[in-house]
């Protein structure tokens, strides 16, 4: 899918209506992002800027955003806001494996099924990002950095629950 994130310069004055995305409560959120697909125009409002990470997927009809301090849901054939995810200090990635998404942020990964549901989240991966390295058969490789900016060290996580593998 071939998309881009745009931020509006201080006079921009949309031509066109952009879908929120982040959810009515957002609404009141001084900054703004644009993301667009293909003719699709869609806005995501924020409280302030946290990181650098984002990345936009597509499965079926669900869009699946990351972006700064947040992960997003949105039902682009519904027109209907799904999830707002806030994350610790700063979205990192989205992975997909078996219909779930999979988000990194700075010290762990949360496992979302398209519905919204939070199945599970570690939060004791890392202190200053995680990456997924591979899915494999039931279990998830990564690596989280504890102290940078060369401390990465390998974990292996249960894909059903989250847990480590001993």
């Amino acid at each position: 899918m071939n998309y881009t994130f745009f931020d509006p310069p201080a006079d921009y004055n949309n031509p066109r209506a952009a879908t929120l995305i982040s959810g009515d409560e957002s609404k009141t959120y001084t900054h703004t992002t644009y993301l667009l697909i293909k003719e699709a125009l869609y806005e995501i409002k924020f409280k302030e800027p946290c990181g650098p990470f984002k990345k936009a997927l597509l499965q079926d009809n669900i869009l699946a955003v990351g972006h700064q301090c947040n992960f997003y849901l949105f039902d682009i054939a519904r027109q209907q806001h799904i999830l707002t995810l806030p994350l610790n200090q700063y979205f990192g990635n989205i992975y997909q494996k078996n219909g779930l998404f999979y988000i990194t942020d700075s010290s762990g990964v949360h496992c979302v099924s398209p519905q919204g549901d939070v199945h599970w989240h570690n939060g004791e991966l890392g202190t200053d990002g995680v990456m997924i390295h591979e899915f494999q058969g039931e279990k998830m490789y990564g690596s989280g950095e504890w102290s940078p900016p060369s401390g990465w060290e390998d974990f292996v996580l249960e894909l059903a629950t989250g847990k480590p593998v001993k």
